[in-house]
Parts: structure tokens; C-alpha cells; sequence
């Protein structure tokens, strides 16, 4: 894993240090990936963990499982560059998880950053870059909620078109007819790992191992297959007990970049990101919180503040 943050993938702002692609072109989502080999030829499954940061107990249990079980964490966590260093040493690629707009709002609220359909388009991207300040070290970011977000297009394209800017792969969810965000990515060319289901959709240790299941068939019969899921103590222990076998079926567990798709890429994902050593991450530093919105103060999500599912 290179170490974060890597020379001349930051740029410096009045909220902290934001991704920035590099004078040769690299990415910050190529150049902080976990390593993977692109020749094997076995289908390939893999899963995004949201919901990290404020339970210490699930955020370890998340970093104790295998290095290419991707992780998200909550912007609003009160010690999220500790937690992202640790994740990267162990070797886990990481996201951030990005607060947008729920149905059901105000209601339902992602917290005070959350990117929202009555705000003006300098606002929600002054809130964006919040977000993309916290840390440095992260591959892209995954959706906190944002289901009436991510159905309005005319809000979600000013997002889009800066992740591509600046080099940051985003986490799509592609399950119904009024999912916008999977094609809205694809026309502007966003780097992007479209996941198509929710693994703990209903949290029960059944369901969820239906749902594995149903993701190592989809990889069987397209070759790849993304899929998200919180940080549950029922989650992470049925994805656990399924990891440990899965290889001996005949499926490659992959990091999420491992599955993205963009411009210049193969479609299995082509010859990015290099598979690139050296040392241990050092645990990311979190940007000055001057002058930037207060963390959530409600916690009704898996890690203890505000979280959901989203697209």
C-alpha cells in the first residue's frame, strides 16, 4: 500500500488537504488501491463496509477481516485518521462516505455536510470538499445516504464532474429504475464501481447469507459483482464465515478498484491501478476543523452516528 499522502496528490485549501490528481496523471484512486492481480481470470466478487469510525468495536472487527474488503468511513468520525491509518496498514483500501440528501428529509438527515437538493451549487460542493478534506489515503467515496439525491441529476452532475477532476472513484448502486447515479458516472466518465445489491438489506443471519450467495452467483454469471453493506455485528459476522471459504469455490475476493470501471480502463478493469509496494501507510492526518460544518450528533447507525444505506 503507498503511503498517505502520496507527493503531489494533495492540494491544499482552506478546509485541509484535497485530492488532486498528479502532474503525470496519477490518480488518487489508482495510487492508494490495494494492489490486485488483474490477469486472474476467476470471477470476481467484492464488498464495501460503510458505517465505520465510531464504534470501536465494529470499526476493529471491520479491520480484522481480509485486506481486500474495502471500508467506509463516516466523515463525521471523531477520529477518523487513526482509523483509516489502521485500516491501511492492515492492509484494506479505504473510502469516505459521502452525506447526501435521504428521502424523508428533514426527517431522515445525513448530518450537517450532507449535500442537499435546495442548496445552490456552490454550497453543495463547499460542503463536497468538506468532506474530501477530512483524510488523505482514500480511493473514493460511497454514499451516505442520498437516495432523493442521487435521483436528481441536475444536483448530482456538479458532484460527479469533481470526482473526476480530481481523480476519486465513487461507489454507484445500480437496483432499480430510478438509480440515475450508475449512468450519470458513466457519462462523465467518474471513475466507478457500481454495486448491485445491498448485502444487509435485512440485517437477519439468513438473509444475509442469501444475499452473499446471490453476489458469488452474479460474479459466476457477469464476472464481477460489487455489493455494500453496514457495519452490523450480524454483517460482519456472516461476511467473516463467508470470506473464509469463498476462494475455494473458485471466486477471487476483490477490492472495489479491483472492479471499477473508467475512461482508458479494460473492462475488467484494465491495467489500473499498478500493483504498488512499499512501506506501510501511515495513518492519514485529519484536516483543521476551522471554519467547517460540526460533526452529527445523532446516532442511529451501526457505527453510532447518522448512516444509511443510500445509493
Amino acid at each position: 500500500m503507498t503511503p498517505a499522502p502520496a507527493p503531489g496528490l494533495t492540494q491544499e485549501s482552506t478546509q485541509g488537504p484535497l485530492p488532486v490528481r498528479g502532474t503525470d496523471g496519477e490518480a488518487p484512486w489508482q495510487v492508494y488501491a490495494r494492489p490486485f492481480d488483474r490477469s486472474d481470470a476467476r470471477p470476481r466478487v467484492g464488498l464495501v463496509i460503510g458505517g465505520l469510525g465510531f464504534s470501536e468495536t465494529a470499526t476493529k472487527a471491520a479491520i480484522d477481516l481480509p485486506g481486500a474488503v474495502t471500508l467506509a468511513f463516516s466523515p463525521y468520525a471523531p477520529e477518523l485518521g487513526r482509523w483509516i491509518g489502521l485500516a491501511r496498514q492492515a492492509g484494506h483500501e479505504v473510502m469516505i462516505e459521502l452525506p447526501m440528501e435521504p428521502d424523508g428529509y428533514p426527517r431522515n438527515d445525513a448530518g450537517p455536510a450532507a449535500l442537499l437538493t435546495t442548496l445552490e451549487p456552490a454550497r453543495n460542493r463547499e460542503r463536497l470538499q468538506w468532506t474530501l478534506s477530512r483524510v488523505t489515503g482514500y480511493v473514493g467515496v460511497k454514499p451516505l445516504m442520498g437516495d432523493r439525491f442521487m435521483r436528481s441529476p441536475q444536483h448530482l452532475r456538479p458532484v460527479l464532474d469533481e470526482l473526476q477532476e480530481r481523480g476519486v472513484m465513487m461507489v454507484v448502486q445500480e437496483e432499480s429504475d430510478t438509480d440515475v447515479g450508475a449512468a450519470l458516472a458513466r457519462e462523465i466518465g467518474v471513475p466507478r464501481a457500481t454495486a448491485r445489491l445491498t448485502v444487509d438489506a435485512v440485517a437477519t443471519p439468513q438473509a444475509i447469507d442469501q444475499r452473499l450467495n446471490a453476489l458469488e452467483s452474479l460474479a459466476r454469471r457477469e464476472g464481477k459483482a460489487l455489493a455494500v453493506a453496514d457495519a452490523w455485528p450480524v454483517t460482519l459476522e456472516r461476511v467473516a464465515n463467508w470470506i473464509r471459504t469463498i476462494e475455494s469455490r473458485g471466486v477471487a475476493f476483490a477490492p472495489a478498484t479491483a472492479l471499477a470501471e473508467a475512461p482508458g480502463l479494460a473492462p475488467d478493469g484494465g491495467a489500473a491501478p499498478p500493483a504498488v509496494s512499499g512501506p506501510a501507510s501511515t495513518p492519514a492526518t485529519t484536516a483543521p476543523a476551522e471554519s467547517t460544518p460540526a460533526p452529527a450528533s445523532d446516532a442511529h447507525a451501526p457505527g453510532g452516528a447518522a448512516h444509511g444505506g443510500g445509493h
